[in-house]
């Protein structure tokens, strides 16, 4: 799984650079895995944009940014400083949960519990979880990233879901 959410990370990272360049159709892009009870096999991928217009009319521009970030990926996979980049980014993160622990609200512990049930995980001080961090991100390949994310997204069974006020007169016709 943390192979995975690494490579999903870079590329949420290559749709915020898209997202800063000028006349780009959409603000700000991610990637990620989702599901109903992820360790019970009911998962999926997820890419997210948010158009510039709000959505209703940008939609159409969107389209190749997301295929082609998408098709790079999985035929190029990721460059080292890449990796390097959201392994930094992880443990600082790791190490913002162990700098205030001290400060966390008894709600986001109770969400913690709640969370780690549905996931079938265990609830652990912010100290281990950067431990096993710091474990887990050392023997990470680009190699890796490349192989794990090929496997999740490369497959001819991919849905477009559109959002918006309104559908136009012709968008399914234009999505298929």
């Amino acid at each position: 799984a943390l192979p995975l959410n690494i490579a999903n990370r870079i590329l949420s990272q290559r749709l915020k650079n898209v997202a800063k360049k000028e006349g780009s159709p959409f603000l700000s892009g991610s990637a990620y895995r989702d599901g109903w009870f992820l360790k019970s096999g009911v998962e999926w991928g997820e890419i997210s944009l948010t158009p510039v217009s709000g959505g209703d009319s940008e939609w159409k521009a969107c389209i190749p940014i997301i295929e082609q970030e998408l098709r790079r990926a999985i035929e190029y996979g990721f460059a080292p400083f890449e990796l390097e980049e959201q392994k930094a980014n992880l443990l600082r993160s790791y190490q913002k949960a162990v700098d205030t622990a001290s400060t966390q609200k008894s709600q986001a512990l109770a969400k913690q519990v709640v969370d780690s049930i549905n996931s079938k995980s265990v609830v652990s001080s912010p100290e281990e979880n950067l431990r096993i961090i710091e474990k887990g991100v050392e023997t990470i390949t680009v190699e890796q990233l490349h192989d794990v994310f090929k496997s999740f997204w490369d497959t001819p069974d991919h849905t477009l879901v559109l959002y918006a006020k309104e559908a136009e007169a012709n968008a399914v016709e234009e999505m298929n």
